[in-house]
This record gives structure tokens, sequence and C-alpha cells, in this order.
């Protein structure tokens, strides 16, 4: 009971970073290409609390507390892990439901994808990159649209197919709301064509 807990509350069970880590990691993400220096911004300006907590099929992740967590192997001098801040960064400027979609996570991975390139000069899938083997998918999902519901379902088996233990399966493909009023009427309209 009290491990379910932890995974919905990283919190109770995290190991918090040191001052001196936290401040580090700042640093570093202040010389990271453009997009560094806004969110080392928002992580100063929200005090947003960086941790390290054990998940699964995640490298990092936002918390309901709004602070951010980090695989325990995690290497917080690698290229990799400031593009990773800067994906859950965007996820905490966004809606909560949109947090919780497809939609919102395709433009955080699309992000995550170009900033990766842009300060290696690698892309995700390549053979010395991150995620070794899926060049073809990255580059696929780069291209899709948020705006379209067929993208949305691609982008979610893409994702899948990038990373095996990672849960896209369980995300809306819309903010809840949104994903809801669009089965209804979905629903609704086919009933009404087949009836």
């Amino acid at each position: 009971m009290f491990n379910t807990v932890k995974q919905i509350f990283p919190e109770l069970g995290w190991e918090k970073l040191t001052p001196a880590a936290r401040h580090a990691l700042l640093t570093r993400l202040d010389a990271f290409t453009p997009y560094g220096p806004p969110a080392a911004a928002y992580l100063r300006e929200h005090a947003t609390g960086l941790g390290y907590f054990s998940q699964t099929g995640n490298a990092a992740a936002w918390t309901l507390f709004n602070n951010l967590i980090l695989q325990a192997d995690t290497d917080l001098n690698h290229p990799r892990t400031m593009a990773l801040l800067i994906h859950e960064v965007l996820h905490l400027q966004q809606p909560f439901t949109l947090r919780l979609s497809i939609q919102g996570e395709l433009a955080a991975w699309q992000m995550e994808y170009r900033i990766y390139g842009e300060a290696t000069g690698v892309f995700y899938g390549e053979a010395d990159a991150p995620f070794a083997g899926t060049k073809a998918q990255w580059q696929a999902l780069s291209r899709l649209s948020s705006d379209s519901r067929a993208d949305l379902a691609q982008a979610q088996r893409l994702m899948k197919e990038i990373s095996p233990p990672y849960r896209a399966e369980l995300l809306p493909l819309y903010p809840l709301g949104r994903e809801i009023f669009y089965r209804v009427t979905h629903a609704f309209k086919t009933k009404e064509k087949n009836g």
C-alpha cells in the first residue's frame, strides 16, 4: 500500500538533490541551448524540487506537487538530461489535463527531440544517441500534428515503439474533457448514421 502511495506521491520516497547539486544542474541548464535559460528560470521561480526516484517507463517525470524526478542513475551532465528537464518544464507549464494526454506528450517529445539534436548534432534514434535504432520512429513522430486525432493515435503507437516500457496506451489522445466529448459525440453520430 505504501509503495502505491509513493508512486503517486514520489516525494514520500525520493532522494532530493542537495542544494549544491541543484545549483550545479540549473547552472548547466542555463548554458544549454536557447531553451535552457527559460527552463532554469521557471524551476527557480517556482522553487521546483528536483530529486531521484525509481520509476517504470520514464527517465524523468513531473509530480502532482509540481516537482521533477529523475532516475537514480541519471547523469546530470549529459545533454539528454538537459533536454529531459526542458521537456518536463513544458509539462509543468501545460494545463493539468493536457499534461495527461498524448497531445501534451507529443509537444514535449517533439521539443526534446529537436533540442537534443540542435545541442549535439546527433538526433535520437541514431547510432550514437539515446534510443539507438529508432531513427525512423523519431523522424515520423517529429512530423506529426498535435491537432490531428489520426496523428495523435500514430504518436501513441510510435511512443510505444520508441520506448516499450512507456505507458502511452494509458493516456487519452486529447485532454480528458475533450476526449470524452469526442467519444460521446462520435458514438452519437455513429448511432444516428446506423440508426
